[in-house]
């Protein structure tokens, strides 16, 4: 290892710069609805709903089984 004072200083500066450049991990709670037809309905969601059930997700009065 290099014991040049200068040479730590710039290393520690690149390793800090490339930190700093690592783009910041962001992530939020997204709701999506969708007005459904009777019958069958193509949709596609852009949502992860595998935290949880049906049942929590959709009115207990719905005509809807499954999805």
């Amino acid at each position: 290892m290099n014991s040049n004072p200068i040479f730590r200083v710039r290393a520690l500066l690149a390793i800090l710069a490339l930190f700093l450049a690592l783009p910041a991990a962001q992530a939020q709670w997204q709701k999506q609805s969708m007005t459904l037809k009777p019958g069958w309905n193509a949709v596609f969601l852009h949502v992860d709903a595998s935290y949880t059930n049906l049942d929590a997700l959709v009115d207990p009065t719905s005509p809807i089984k499954e999805i």
